[in-house]
């Protein structure tokens, strides 16, 4: 009987044979961006977002890829599985060579099925493992694995922190269940088990009965897995109750939705979130960055930058911007961005230096990298 993924592949595969119909060179290459332009995640693609539309326009800059223009075409997925299926439906039939984007793990799963049926790369910041886990040859990843991410949490954790009563929340949604319960393998490996394990629903505002137990249970280090808007309002409400244990988020509260939300009690959260470069090339981004959307770069607009580049250095190695071309020279290939070496493993997770997470502190109304030996900063209470 055939498994659940090889039966997404025959569908899909009908129904975009209709879709994408034959390749024919064109005078212009489309780049599919996909994520959640609008909604309550929409602040986190932004970033990611003006980084892809950086690359595009210094490829465009010294003609294109293989003398073809490069088109950036934009969908929105809400973050939203079902809305992820329309989205990439619509980017296969324009006839994309590459999609970049999906940064939610519930939207970039389902939908990465599709764009393998179409022949179509795929590299998502998503992080969850399942995504690069299913044997597809077209996904890729350009952020560090949720289980690595979780194994340096909890690093940090028991060997930085010393803490000894960790509670661990999570949004219930698809990444942030995954990786809370990644989080809770790695401390369970490490001898100290999370004495709780919650779980909070999206779209929740109101977090009494939560930080009531976990003031009971005495939890000196709260880990939370999911987007900013919950434990934004969590970690207010803990300052308005005068609850000051260490906080440790997931990536996405590195954006400025995070400091929106909490306000002044975001000052001293930890977050694991993606390495910055100490390159010259990094630093030259940056500012290409600033100048461009008069912003300060967040670490999603590196990655995104950083897919766009090293697409387009698969595209010359392979000669073509057939997708299974290009997907070949992924696996194969060493690609170089921000001064610093990239490669991709069997199952297309990126290695090198863009695999590694690292730890930022909220200071100032913005994350700053934080060295893990600095353990007191870590144990800064915002003012109530």
């Amino acid at each position: 009987m055939p498994n659940k993924t090889s039966c997404w592949l025959l569908v899909g595969s009908v129904a975009i044979a209709t879709l994408a119909g034959a390749h024919h060179p064109a005078a212009e290459v489309l780049v599919g961006f996909a994520g959640p332009l609008t909604g309550e995640t929409a602040l986190g693609s932004e970033g990611m977002q003006n980084g892809v539309e950086l690359a595009v326009a210094e490829l465009n800059a010294i003609g294109g890829v293989l003398g073809q223009k490069v088109t950036l075409d934009l969908t929105d997925d809400y973050c939203d599985a079902e809305q992820a299926l329309a989205a990439a439906r619509k980017l296969v039939a324009d006839r994309v060579a590459v999609v970049i984007g999906h940064i939610c793990s519930g939207t970039a799963i389902p939908a990465s099925l599709l764009y393998e049926a179409a022949g179509i790369p795929l590299i998502a910041l998503a992080a969850n493992p399942v995504l690069t886990g299913r044997g597809l040859r077209l996904t890729f990843r350009v952020a560090p694995r949720d289980d690595v991410n979780a194994e340096f949490t909890a690093e940090h954790m028991v060997r930085e922190l010393a803490a000894e009563r960790i509670g661990i929340v999570h949004d219930s949604r698809v990444y942030g269940r995954g990786l809370g319960e990644l989080v809770r393998q790695s401390l369970n490996d490490l001898g100290t088990p999370p004495v709780l394990f919650e779980e909070v629903q999206p779209g929740q505002v109101v977090f009494a009965d939560l930080i009531q137990r976990l003031r009971k249970a005495e939890i000196d280090v709260v880990y939370y897995a999911g987007y900013p808007r919950e434990v934004g309002l969590l970690r207010r409400q803990m300052a308005d109750a005068l609850f000051f244990p260490t906080l440790i988020t997931s990536a996405p509260s590195s954006s400025e939705e995070y400091d929106l939300i909490a306000g002044r009690a975001a000052e001293g959260t930890l977050v694991v979130a993606l390495s910055r470069f100490n390159t010259a090339e990094f630093s030259q981004f940056e500012a290409s960055l600033r100048a461009t959307h008069q912003m300060d770069p967040d670490l999603r607009a590196a990655r995104g930058y950083a897919s766009v580049k090293i697409w387009a250095q698969a595209v010359l190695a392979a000669g073509t911007t057939d997708g299974i071309a290009v997907a070949q020279a992924l696996h194969s290939g060493t690609f170089h961005v921000f001064g610093i070496d990239a490669r991709f493993d069997g199952e297309g997770n990126v290695q090198g230096p863009l695999r590694e997470p690292a730890l930022w502190l909220w200071q100032d109304r913005k994350p700053v990298p934080l060295q893990t030996e600095l353990r007191t900063e870590s144990k800064t209470r915002p003012s109530p």
